[in-house]
């Protein structure tokens, strides 16, 4: 059994923010109007967060396993935000509060996994789980939007899968699994009223792992083919969180390749590495026109999924000449990727390349079972270089304007632990 209680606000200063955008009239002082105000927001939220979860596990011989269970979690929240300050606030009552809404989620999942030796080199298993979630929202975002309404799903979620082992240290494996999710309800307020729908993943995986004396080796190959896929615009809302919308096909495939192998006593190197290819079948870009003609549509095909990197590699060099002393060389390497879902080049984040250094000691003793002091060298060779950002494009004076916004990382930084064990 489980319960959270939170609560809590953040204050916004917003500059010349128009009454409209809080539902308030204008103020008229002889002949002049004044539509804006310099203010301070508090946004707030209330919520309870309770439930259960429970499970029963069965150990039978050295043939069989397996575990039932389930639980029941309800999320009560309340959202709603104030204006606590305003430069010109003659029209704003005291405590005047622009947004409010209760938001109620209710989370139900029961399970069953069964383990099962066909042969002495051959285990099925099988893991299945229904489950349904309810939403119930009542009120208006903090945009004015209503984002009233009443949504519920029911899921199959089913695993399978064999694993067959070759030899003493080999084993291959694959495996099928169907996977549903629900919107957040951020998904809701951000897309009202054009509520969002539930996304559904069908995944295939196949995969090989062995381990030769000093080296092992993994590797995965996997295909994901979506319906629905909540995938990020490339665009934010006005707090600054991703924004989501429904893509009707898409797929992620690729291949997954994890190393490492032990050169010395003293010396190991870990490597892995990932290739995929990631793509909305059919997407469409909705460009706002703020001139009051129709907005833009562009129809892409096969375009990049945003913040998909088809190529991902990292590395470990692990060097331990004293028993209690350890150093590291760590790399990765992240190829570029697109600010949205439209494969523009003028819409990217480069690809980047950083490599740190860490060092590690560690003391054992009988009043502290072990002591680890920690040296964590960051981005050593001072790489410049942006791992998020965002993308916004509009029509204005019949001319398409895009603007990028980038998250620029930080330079050489160092941090120190200390890390004690009783």
């Amino acid at each position: 059994m489980h319960y959270t209680k939170g609560a809590g606000y953040y204050e916004e200063y917003k500059e010349a923010d128009k009454f409209a955008n809080y539902g308030l009239p204008n103020i008229t002082n002889g002949t002049e109007t004044i539509k804006r105000t310099d203010l301070v927001r508090r946004k707030w939220l209330d919520n309870n967060f309770y439930g259960t979860t429970f499970s029963l596990e069965y150990q039978g011989n050295n043939k069989v396993s397996a575990t039932i269970g389930g639980g029941y979690n309800e999320y009560d929240g309340d959202h709603f935000g104030d204006i606590i300050w305003a430069k010109f606030a003659q029209n704003i009552p005291l405590g005047f509060r622009w947004y409010e809404s209760n938001s109620i989620k209710k989370d139900f999942n029961i399970f069953g996994k069964i383990n099962y030796s066909l042969t002495e080199n051959l285990n099925a298993y099988a893991d299945l789980q229904l489950r349904t979630v309810n939403y119930s929202m009542k009120g208006t975002g903090n945009k004015l939007q209503d984002i009233t309404q009443k949504t519920d799903y029911a899921f199959f979620n089913p695993k399978m899968g064999l694993t067959y082992q070759l030899a003493e240290n080999t084993t291959v494996f694959g495996s099928y699994s169907v996977g549903n999710k629900e919107p957040s309800r951020q998904d809701f307020v951000d897309n009202a009223p054009k509520y969002p729908q539930a996304e559904t993943l069908n995944d295939w995986e196949l995969g090989y792992k062995t381990q030769v004396s000093s080296v092992a080796l993994s590797v995965n190959g996997y295909l994901m083919n979506y319906k629905n896929q909540l995938v990020l615009t490339g665009k934010v809302n006005d707090v600054g969180e991703a924004i989501r919308v429904n893509v009707p096909e898409s797929y992620r495939m690729g291949i997954e390749i994890e190393a490492g192998v032990q050169l010395y006593k003293t010396l190991k190197i870990n490597a892995n590495a990932t290739f995929s290819r990631n793509k909305i079948k059919n997407f469409e870009e909705i460009v706002p026109n703020y001139d009051g003609d129709a907005n833009g549509v562009n129809k892409f095909a096969e375009t990049d999924i945003a913040f998909s990197p088809n190529t991902i590699f990292g590395s470990q060099i692990l060097f331990t000449p004293l028993k209690n002393v350890e150093f590291a060389f760590l790399s990765k390497y992240v190829g570029k990727q697109y600010l949205d879902n439209t494969s523009n080049d003028k819409r990217k984040l480069n690809a980047y390349f950083t490599n740190d250094l860490r060092a590690i000691y560690t003391l054992k003793g009988k009043l502290l079972k072990e002591v680890n002091f920690s040296l964590l060298v960051n981005n050593i060779f001072n790489t410049l270089y942006e791992s998020n950002g965002y993308s916004y494009s509009y029509i204005y004076d019949k001319q398409v304007i895009t603007e990028n916004f980038y998250y620029p990382q930080a330079g050489t930084n160092v941090m120190f632990g200390v890390n004690l064990k009783f």
